[in-house]
C-alpha cells in the first residue's frame, strides 16, 4: 500500500510541479489576459498566414498612401482570402472574420471609434498592431526567464525516484524500508508530506512569477 502511495504521489508531482495553466500577461489597461504563445499566436490566426498585427498594419500602411478605405480593407481581405465587403453596420467584413479575442475586438474597437469620434484609422491601426507585438514580446521573454525555475522544478520533483533507484542499486531495499512498518514507514510517510508541500511550493512560486509578469 505503501508503495503505491509513494508511486501515485511521485507521478502526481511530475505532472502537476509546474502549473498547466496558461501564463497571465497585465496589460496597461489594468486587466489581464491567459496567453501562451502558441495559444496567444492562435487566438490571433484564424488560419495559417493570417496575423491580426499583420493585417492591421497592411490596411495603416493603404489608408497612409491615400487609399479609400473600403477599397484598403478590400484589398487586405483579398490578399489574406478573408471576406470582403461592408456589414450591415458599415463594418469591414474582414474584422468579423477575425478569430474572437482581444486582438480583434481591439480591432473592432479602433474601426468603431474612428467611425463614430473622426478619430485617424490608420493611426489607431498601427497602435494595435504594436500592443499585439508586445504582447507576444512580453509572453516570450516571459517564457525565458521562467524556463530555468521550471526546469529545476522538474528535477527537483525526479529526486525522489533516484533516490529509491539509486538505493535499490546498492542493495539496501528502500521500497522494503517504506513498505514494511515501524520508523521506515513514519519517515517515508513524512518525507511524502514534505514533498507533497514542496511540489505545491514550487507549482506557486511559478504562477505567481506568472500572474506578476
Amino acid at each position: 500500500m505503501t508503495v503505491l502511495l509513494v508511486a501515485a504521489l511521485l507521478a502526481w508531482g511530475l505532472a502537476h510541479v509546474v502549473p498547466s495553466g496558461p501564463p497571465v500577461l497585465s496589460f496597461p489597461d489594468g486587466g489581464a489576459r491567459l496567453a501562451t504563445l502558441p495559444r496567444l499566436r492562435a487566438r490571433l490566426r484564424k488560419r495559417p498566414g493570417i496575423d491580426v498585427g499583420e493585417v492591421l498594419t497592411e490596411v495603416a500602411t493603404r489608408l497612409r498612401a491615400g487609399v479609400v478605405a473600403e477599397d484598403a480593407w478590400n484589398a487586405v481581405a483579398v490578399r489574406h482570402g478573408l471576406p470582403e465587403g461592408m456589414d450591415e453596420e458599415g463594418m469591414p467584413a474582414l474584422l468579423r472574420a477575425l478569430p474572437s479575442g482581444s486582438a480583434s475586438m481591439g480591432a473592432i474597437a479602433a474601426w468603431r471609434l474612428a467611425s463614430e469620434l473622426g478619430a485617424p484609422l490608420a493611426d489607431i491601426l498601427d497602435e494595435c498592431a504594436l500592443a499585439l507585438t508586445h504582447a507576444e514580446e512580453n509572453d516570450a521573454a516571459l517564457a525565458v526567464a521562467l524556463a530555468g525555475p521550471v526546469a529545476s522544478a522538474r528535477m527537483l520533483a525526479a529526486l525522489p525516484i533516484g533516490g529509491i533507484l539509486i538505493g535499490s542499486a546498492l542493495g539496501s531495499d528502500p521500497l522494503g524500508q517504506l513498505a514494511g512498518g515501524g520508523m521506515g514507514s513514519i519517515a517515508g510517510l513524512g518525507g511524502l508530506g514534505l514533498y507533497a508541500v514542496g511540489l505545491r511550493w514550487s507549482a506557486r512560486l511559478v504562477r505567481s512569477a506568472k500572474v506578476g509578469a
